[in-house]
């Protein structure tokens, strides 16, 4: 309120076009969102950044702020902490439990997926005992993660299939529980007879795994390449609209070395067909460079490109 009642003060004094209000830093803006009372320290390897937390922390909450220190030691702040291993494990799909069970988490554009798995877990009981303690861990980790990777929207949990109704009330409560050390507004719904829980949670930022990672631009995101058939079948198309659009007779296709063997193999080979399909000479040349799943196709010098545009017509 105090802030507000500033800002008010400044609209009535500046003159436009004038700034008003500017927001916090990111760390600022981090301890703003992130630093509970649950939160046992926060470590920070600048002085001038600890300054500036100590400052904002004791005008806001002075009773954390003696949990703010400074790291001072040689060795990096992140490998004190093993933090870059963690980070790594944030783009993996698949989670292990510690019980040896495992969460195979596939984010998609229009929800989340998390598949709990039994793994390598052998338990002493019944089914259902056994399924009940795979998923009270599951349900612990999958809050961490979610809290971990920011997920945000929509997000659907298969759980391991259990028929006692106790058991699965057991489970709803716990990943209830676990939930609410969540800052951000969860609403989750009972184990459906199918044996998912369908659940949302304010989406505030991109998730994690956007943020410290790009599209693969082979793949497009989907973590799928084209197999060795489907490439080839694409420089097969190719040549068939080339020569439909009357393009010269001879050409060289670059491609990668699978590619290459791949359609070089034998007497009477794929690239041989091609030629005597449609009469004309392809000249093939292996490059290393080239990303799974592409080709390049080159004029008779192998100087101009011609597979950037439509196929040349006379």
């Amino acid at each position: 309120m105090s802030e507000w009642k500033k800002i008010e003060g400044e609209i009535k004094s500046k003159e436009a076009p004038a700034l008003v209000f500017k927001d916090m830093a990111m760390a600022s803006s981090i301890i703003r969102d992130l630093f509970t009372a649950d939160v046992n320290s926060v470590v920070v390897d600048s002085r001038k950044l600890m300054r500036e937390i100590v400052s904002y922390v004791k005008y806001v909450a002075p009773h954390l702020s003696h949990k703010v220190s400074y790291y001072k030691d040689k060795l990096s702040i992140f490998d004190h902490y093993n933090i870059e291993p963690e980070i790594e494990k944030l783009s993996h799909s698949k989670v292990w439990l510690k019980n040896g069970g495992s969460l195979i988490i596939e984010p998609t554009e229009a929800l989340v997926s998390i598949d709990v798995n039994s793994g390598k877990f052998i338990g002493r009981k019944d089914h259902d005992s056994n399924s009940l303690k795979i998923n009270l861990i599951a349900a612990r980790e999958i809050a961490r993660q979610a809290r971990l990777r920011d997920f945000g929207g929509l997000i659907i949990i298969d759980f391991i299939d259990m028929i006692n109704e106790e058991n699965k009330k057991k489970v709803f409560m716990e990943l209830r529980k676990e939930f609410t050390k969540d800052r951000s507004i969860t609403k989750i719904e009972k184990i459906s007879r199918f044996g998912l829980i369908e659940m949302t949670r304010q989406r505030v930022r991109p998730s994690v795994v956007h943020t410290i990672n790009d599209a693969c631009p082979v793949c497009n995101g989907t973590g799928l390449v084209p197999t060795l058939n489907t490439t080839v079948s694409a420089v097969e198309r190719w040549v068939q609209r080339y020569r439909f659009g009357r393009g010269d007779r001879r050409i060289t296709v670059r491609v990668t070395p699978e590619v290459y063997r791949f359609m070089n193999k034998g007497r009477y080979n794929r690239r041989m067909k091609l030629m005597w399909k449609y009469w004309m000479k392809i000249k093939l040349v292996q490059d290393k460079s080239l990303p799974l799943g592409t080709f390049q196709v080159y004029d008779r010098l192998n100087k101009t490109r011609l597979d950037q545009g439509e196929p040349p017509k006379k």
